[in-house]
C-alpha cells in the first residue's frame, strides 16, 4: 500500500545484535568507538524529527488553505446553487457551475486522503525486535535507551546495571551504550525509511489537491463572468405605494359657532 515495503525481518537485527554481544571494542578505540555511534543516533534521530516538522508545516498550511476554500465556497453556494443535472437543456451554463461543485468537492477529498496518509506517516511507531520481546538479559536491559528495553526489567535490575558496568573506570559502561547507539541508529533509520515512504504519496497526493483547487478557483471566476447570481436573476420588488387618505375636517372648537 502507497508503496511500502514489508519490514525487514528481525533476522538482520538479531545478527548485529550478536556480532556487538561478541565485540570486545578496544581500549584505545572506545572513545571513538563511542562519539561515532552517539553521532549517527543523533543524525538519524535528527532526520527524523525534521521530517515531522516538515510535515507538521504542511498541515498548518493545508488547514489555512481549507478555511480559506470554505468560506469562498459557502459564498460561492449562496450566490450560484446547485442547479441540477436537469438544467443542462436550459440553461447551458449550469454545466459550469456543476463543474465548479464537483471540483470543490474532489478538493476536499484529496485533502482528506493526504492529510490522513501524512499522519499515518509520522504517527506514533517502534520497532521492537523480536530479540527484545524474548526477554532481557537478568543482569542488564537489553538496551540503555529505549524504554521499552528499560521497563523490561526491574528498576533495582536498572540500577545494578550502572553499577556491574560502572567497574575499570567505567568502560564496561561507555562500551555497552557505544554497543545501544548502533542498534538503536539501525532501528530509528528504518522508522525513518518508513516515513519518507509514506511522505511521498501523501504529498504527491496534496499537490494533485492543490490543482484541483486552481481549477476551482478558475472556473469560479468564470462563474462570476458568465453566469447570473440568484441576488442579481431575482426580480427586484417594487415598492408599494400606500393609497392617499383625504385628511380629516377640523372640528370646531367648543363654544365656537360657525359663522
Amino acid at each position: 500500500m502507497f508503496g511500502i515495503s514489508k519490514p525487514p525481518s528481525d533476522t538482520g537485527f538479531a545478527e548485529l545484535s550478536a556480532k556487538l554481544d561478541g565485540w570486545s571494542i578496544p581500549t584505545d578505540a572506545l572513545d571513538r568507538v563511542h562519539d561515532g555511534a552517539k553521532a549517527s543516533l543523533a543524525e538519524v534521530k535528527a532526520l527524523t524529527e525534521y521530517e515531522d516538522g516538515k510535515a507538521s508545516r504542511l498541515l498548518t498550511i493545508v488547514a489555512f488553505l481549507s478555511a480559506v476554500v470554505a468560506a469562498v465556497f459557502t459564498r460561492f453556494a449562496a450566490d450560484y446553487p446547485w442547479p441540477g443535472f436537469g438544467a443542462f437543456g436550459t440553461d447551458p451554463f449550469s454545466a459550469l457551475t456543476i463543474a465548479t461543485y464537483a471540483a470543490f468537492f474532489a478538493y476536499v477529498l484529496l485533502v482528506t486522503g493526504s492529510v490522513l496518509i501524512i499522519l499515518w506517516a509520522v504517527k506514533p511507531r517502534f520497532r521492537i525486535p523480536k530479540t527484545w520481546k524474548a526477554g532481557s538479559k537478568p543482569d542488564r536491559p537489553t538496551s540503555m535507551l529505549f524504554y521499552k528495553g528499560i521497563l523490561d526489567v526491574t528498576a533495582p535490575t536498572w540500577g545494578e546495571a550502572f553499577i556491574a558496568l560502572g567497574t575499570k573506570e567505567g568502560a564496561d559502561l561507555k562500551a555497552y551504550y557505544a554497543k545501544c547507539y548502533i542498534a538503536e541508529s539501525y532501528l530509528v533509520a528504518e522508522k525513518v525509511a518508513d516515513k519518507l515512504r509514506l511522505l511521498k504519496p501523501g504529498v504527491g497526493v496534496l499537490q494533485a489537491a492543490m490543482w484541483v483547487l486552481l481549477g476551482f478557483f478558475l472556473l469560479a471566476g468564470a462563474n462570476v463572468i458568465m453566469v447570473k447570481s440568484s441576488s442579481s436573476a431575482a426580480p427586484k420588488a417594487t415598492p408599494s405605494t400606500a393609497p392617499a387618505v383625504n385628511p380629516p375636517a377640523p372640528v370646531p372648537a367648543p363654544g365656537k359657532k360657525g359663522g
